[in-house]
């Protein structure tokens, strides 16, 4: 489905959407180009690009474990018989107490380390202006990332990218 097919009549194209658009556009559109000798900045950003090819699947199943734990946690402290008549607060600590007995919290799936780390590459990668198309691509990566993936068809950004790399003076 196109953009303009989501909206409705008067309503605005979210900010977010066209970044996220942007930014995994970018991202399909150069992932097949062949590699070159590039510029020392971009050097560094294929490096952080690299460093997310591990960083991200790593928080992904960070994420998805943590949540499945929360779920247990959370349904094994509500089929207590005291949770029938525990007041909020004490509910609240019965769920604190369950999370720990399931591992919610523990070093394995603990989100903090790693999205520090990422926000640590998102930052200096902020830093430094892509020249080449692979630097794009891990700039793409992470707008990808931060602002979440498409559920539309973007064959119009992919287009329009595919338009711009092959224009040589752009970048």
């Amino acid at each position: 489905m196109s953009v303009s097919n989501r909206t409705r009549r008067g309503a605005a194209i979210s900010r977010r959407g066209l970044i996220a658009g942007g930014a995994t556009g970018a991202a399909v559109a150069v992932a097949g180009r062949p590699a070159v000798a590039e510029p020392a900045a971009d050097v560094e950003l294929i490096a952080i690009g690299r460093a997310l090819d591990t960083l991200l699947p790593d928080l992904e199943r960070r994420q998805v474990q943590q949540q499945a734990r929360l779920e247990v946690a959370h349904q094994a402290a509500r089929s207590q018989a005291a949770w029938a008549t525990a007041t909020p607060h004490d509910r609240h600590d019965m769920l604190g107490r369950f999370e720990d007995l399931h591992g919610v919290n523990d070093p394995d799936v603990e989100m903090e380390t790693p999205s520090f780390a990422l926000d640590r590459l998102a930052r200096r990668s902020e830093a430094i202006a892509a020249t080449t198309w692979a630097g794009l691509r891990t700039k793409a990566r992470l707008v990808a990332y931060a602002h979440g993936p498409l559920s539309e068809d973007d064959s119009e950004l992919r287009s329009l990218l595919a338009d711009l790399g092959a224009v040589p003076s752009r970048i």
